[in-house]
């Protein structure tokens, strides 16, 4: 089963010297290449701040997705499996299985 996030509306003023995305890569050591939106292939990039679709969880993460993903108005969307999560508040990094695993999902 696709991990679903729901991007968390009206974080634009959650402002930091380095960006949401370069605080990513800095956590993971990695350098996306695309949305993390399954089925996009767009390159223009941002630290989207996420949480797992579900009714138990309230943590908030940081996940590369395009400016489009980033503001679209729906209510969540699948992400890739390859997806790698950073906690907003703890700044460790999460995989789709251990945030499937976490929730039981």
């Amino acid at each position: 089963m696709a991990l679903r996030i729901i991007n968390i509306k009206g974080t634009s003023d959650y402002k930091r010297s380095d960006s949401w995305i370069e605080l990513w890569r800095q956590a993971t050591g990695r350098e996306p290449t695309r949305c993390y939106e399954t089925n996009c292939f767009r390159t223009d990039l941002v630290g989207a701040h996420v949480q797992i679709e579900g009714k138990r969880h309230t943590k908030w993460y940081i996940v590369p997705l395009c400016h489009g993903a980033n503001h679209r108005d729906i209510k969540s969307t699948e992400v890739r499996e390859d997806a790698l999560f950073m906690g907003v508040t703890d700044g460790q990094v999460y995989t789709t299985d251990d945030l499937r695993a976490e929730l039981d999902y």
